[in-house]
């Protein structure tokens, strides 16, 4: 018998502001060449919507931050010895 294993592959999203043109264009081929990449949005931006988005960023990273995060299960390592072999 044998066992299919799905990995959930993960995309992510990017929002591209940059004032230069050139510059959005290149980031968005860069960013598109690799298939775990999606560019959902690009803007030019004045310095009040910079300033503005720059705020809510911080906002929403330090509200990331304040969430508890997923305890990973941490694996002894194998040395072969017992406790107290010492």
């Amino acid at each position: 018998m044998s066992t299919a294993v799905s990995a959930e592959k993960k995309t992510i999203s990017v929002i591209i502001i940059e004032d230069f043109k050139l510059t959005r264009v290149g980031l968005r081929c860069a960013l598109n060449s690799n298939e775990d990449i999606k560019v959902v949005a690009e803007k030019g931006m004045k310095t009040a919507d910079k300033e503005r988005l720059a705020q809510k960023m911080k906002a929403t990273q330090e509200k990331i931050a304040s969430q508890p995060q997923p305890q990973q299960k941490q694996e002894k390592a194998d040395t072969g010895r017992e406790p107290g072999d010492d």
